[in-house]
């Protein structure tokens, strides 16, 4: 099989490490890559997508797959908690997730915490170690990291105020 966008080779290498549950980290250097990442991470959800970023950007956010891939996990009823660093941008993304009775918003500014992560089912996740940057890794299956993920989440989470929706 023989691919010209590569892509679009990432994309398939990615799934296939989600599909088999592999315990490989996938790097990403691009916005691009990011939203590949982030799409086929939210299709794989069965229960919940938790999310610690900047602002929910259009350069990723605001894209048709990930768009897409938001609708058919609220289409499955997956459950979405999601804390920003700053109000969210008005993407397609965002006022979808801000309808949605599954979903919640949260508000957590605080110096120092300047990675954006999100986590899947307790399992497959995504990380950005800078918010400035968009290098990242994700992983299909590492416990470990998505245990420490998990436990960092919930207490940005409670110590995070309630965004209040967009009018």
């Amino acid at each position: 099989m023989y691919f010209d966008d590569p892509l679009t080779l990432y994309r398939l290498m990615f799934k296939r490490i989600v599909a088999e549950s592999l315990p490989l980290r996938v790097n990403n250097s691009s916005p691009d890559h990011a939203a590949v990442l982030i799409d086929e991470l939210i299709r794989s959800a069965k229960d919940s997508v938790v999310i610690y970023c900047r602002a929910l950007t259009a350069d990723v956010w605001g894209r048709p797959n990930v768009v897409s891939a938001i609708l058919r996990a609220m289409n499955a009823r997956v459950r979405f908690r999601i804390v920003t660093q700053q109000r969210p941008e008005n993407t397609e993304s965002f006022r979808l997730l801000d309808q949605y009775e599954r979903a919640e918003f949260r508000l957590y500014a605080q110096e120092g915490l300047d990675m954006n992560f999100m986590l899947v089912d307790g399992k497959r996740f995504r990380v950005e170690p800078d918010s400035n940057k968009r290098h990242g890794y994700a992983y299909a299956n590492n416990p470990d990291e998505a245990s420490c993920r998990a436990l960092e989440f919930e207490n940005i989470w409670y110590l995070a105020s309630r965004l209040k929706p967009v009018a």
